[in-house]
């Protein structure tokens, strides 16, 4: 059994993470358009989904190296000020229209993984140990691949080169879970990769308070956006009690259902954030607004409880059948909320309802507080 340190999360790390929030920013406004049926188009929630993986793809691999080999030395920092500025140029690069920006998009995408598959080859170089070895291997050859297939993309045609690009990112995204045991043979430290996810969660519910501050006017306080801002800390309280009480932060793990459940609680709670953002504001179509938004709170009630069922506390019996009441509590509200849509406030309220009783069910199950 590996010997983990002590580990916590650097200040350089914390500075790297915020260039990702404004680059999610960026990415948020591609779906600030309704069309015609006043709706989101669905081609645009297509680009949303794709660019929250690219950044979500890049960060974490990022992360993940840092969590394992981060060792303070001047390399490290000179790699990742390097990366923070082809994040700054990518997020520019961020355009509803693709094809606009696809060469210099894919290009920054190609030198940040590029970035991070010298590090892995470097610590390849100095260490002697097998398991690193072949764990460092296997991410070279998969982020190798991912690169080759990028740059293949950026010779090609517009008629093919996004579905190539498309295919590498999602190859370097899944396929390291084909290779599960190698990663469990170097285990993560798991405290400081959980710290890192929750810290970077706390910055997402930063830019949706953000979205709650566009809704209110100094003249103005709306019953809407005193609702708005409650549901935001509501859930806030639901994600920190699962991670802070529920968790056990000391599991020797490869960390893999902690990376993937994250990527849909990015996404769920930035949807969540600019469909109540445009329900405020904007005349979306009910129905579709409470289909989207459904959809993002049931990813983000799962997302969050599958992490408390693979890493819970002893004591803690948390079990698939576990889901069921927080599944419930959703869809009752969201049936009762089919008959009051067309009310703003009232719509908002039940969804206040709905995250007390979630948060009551974390009490019943015996998780009463954020403690840190």
């Amino acid at each position: 059994m590996r010997k983990l340190v002590e580990k916590k999360v650097s200040v350089a790390e914390l500075f790297y993470d915020l260039i990702f929030v404004y680059a999610i920013s960026r990415i948020t406004t591609t779906v600030n358009y309704l069309n015609h049926d006043e709706q989101i188009p669905f081609e645009l929630l297509g680009k949303f989904l794709m660019l929250f993986l690219v950044f979500w793809c890049i960060w974490t691999y990022q992360t993940v190296f840092s969590n394992r080999f981060f060792m303070n030395r001047l390399r490290d920092y000179i790699f990742i000020f390097i990366d923070m500025f082809l994040v700054i140029i990518l997020s520019q690069a961020i355009n509803p229209d693709f094809e606009k920006t696809f060469f210099t998009f894919v290009a920054c995408t190609t030198l940040l993984f590029l970035s991070i598959l010298v590090q892995y080859v470097l610590v390849l170089v100095e260490t002697k140990d097998s398991d690193v070895r072949r764990l460092c291997q296997r991410l070279i050859v998969t982020l190798l691949c991912s690169i080759t297939l990028a740059a293949v993309a950026l010779l090609t045609d517009s008629g093919i080169h996004f579905w190539l690009y498309f295919i590498s990112i999602l190859f370097v995204a899944f396929f390291p879970m084909v290779f599960s045991k190698t990663l469990a043979a170097v285990p993560t430290n798991f405290e400081h990769l959980a710290e890192r996810y929750s810290l970077f969660v706390i910055l997402l519910f930063g830019e949706s308070v953000i979205a709650v501050a566009t809704t209110i006017s100094y003249q103005h306080i709306s019953m809407a956006s005193v609702l708005f801002y409650l549901i935001m800390v509501l859930l806030f309280a639901f994600y920190m009690i699962t991670y802070t009480t529920g968790m056990n932060h000391h599991m020797e793990t490869s960390g893999l259902t902690m990376i993937h459940s994250h990527l849909f609680i990015f996404i769920s709670l930035n949807l969540i954030t600019v469909l109540l953002e445009m329900y405020i504001h904007e005349p979306i179509e009910p129905y579709f607004f409470l289909t989207l938004l459904f959809v993002g709170m049931l990813m983000f009630f799962v997302s969050t409880l599958v992490n408390l069922k693979v890493y819970q506390k002893s004591g803690i019996d948390f079990t698939f059948k576990s889901f069921l009441p927080v599944v419930g509590i959703l869809v009752v509200t969201f049936i009762a909320m089919l008959f009051v849509i067309q009310h703003i406030a009232t719509t908002m309220f039940l969804l206040v309802v709905m995250l007390l009783g979630c948060l009551s069910y974390l009490r019943f199950i015996g998780l009463t507080k954020i403690s840190r």
